[in-house]
């Protein structure tokens, strides 16, 4: 077995019997260990994106971001792009809770 591969399960191992300890229950343990494996890959994921920020947006991003009928600028990159669909979203649903709200008429 790989011994980057081996470390990693050791250490996984050895978390869990440290959860098992503290919770007293070993299924308990298995949840929260996948939450922190799930945890985890986040955070790498999170890092990896963040060293992508001068790619160029993705044609998903560019596709979704026309159907929100956002303004696309000229090189947009992939962070760019993420944070216009954010902002575009809640700019949406801001617009929506205005038109959905209710008016009364004394």
């Amino acid at each position: 077995m790989n011994i980057i591969i081996q470390q990693k399960l050791d250490s996984y191992l050895t978390l869990l019997e440290e959860i098992k300890e503290k919770t007293g229950d070993e299924e308990t343990a298995r949840v929260l260990l996948s939450e922190v494996a799930q945890d985890l890959r986040m955070e790498q994921i999170h890092e990896e994106r963040s060293f992508n920020g001068n790619v160029p947006a993705t044609d998903n991003q560019i596709g979704y971001l026309k159907r929100l009928g956002a303004e696309i600028p000229e090189g947009l990159t992939k962070k760019q792009a993420s944070k216009l669909i954010d902002a575009t979203l809640a700019g949406k649903k801001q617009a929506m809770s205005v038109i959905e709200a209710p008016i009364r008429i004394p």
